[in-house]
């Protein structure tokens, strides 16, 4: 017999290779540039939301209640035709008398001519239709549907 004994394969350099490029892949995979990027923003935007609303005065809380009031009340669908009819540059005042009544407030971000809100009302063709209705400065600039029929 030859004296030639085995090495075992946690002592091979092929083996040491190929948990390199695992551990090299998997982290790649976790860091994600991208989304830490996105998550700072989401951070910052939290941020500057809980400071603007820290310390309300007695009119912003106020105008908060008129707001959630709103909210509650709002049974007033939206038809394809209402639908067809807003505008890009119209009113938030404009768009909710078109429709007859006030949407609900999806999103809001930024502040004065930067500041922009999403409304969404509920169709009236049934379970799941819808339209959001984007205002940048108080002004429509751009709007969706989902299952709003003809």
């Amino acid at each position: 017999m030859s004296g030639k004994v085995k090495k075992p394969f946690y002592k091979r350099v092929w083996f040491w290779v190929i948990v390199a490029i695992v551990v090299i892949g998997a982290a790649g995979v976790n860091s994600g540039g991208d989304t830490e990027t996105a998550s700072t923003e989401t951070k910052d935007t939290a941020t500057k939301a809980t400071e603007t609303k820290a310390a309300p005065k007695k009119e912003e809380k106020k105008e908060e209640k008129k707001e959630t009031n709103k909210k509650e009340t709002n049974k007033k669908t939206i038809s394809m035709d209402e639908f067809k009819k807003i505008e890009n540059g119209m009113s938030k005042e404009e768009v909710e008398k078109l429709i007859g009544g006030a949407g609900t407030l999806d999103s809001s971000a930024g502040e004065g001519q930067y500041k922009t809100e999403i409304y969404s009302w509920e169709g009236d063709t049934g379970f799941g239709a819808n339209a959001n209705v984007t205002f940048q400065d108080g002004k429509v600039q751009g709007k969706a549907q989902f299952g709003l029929d003809q």
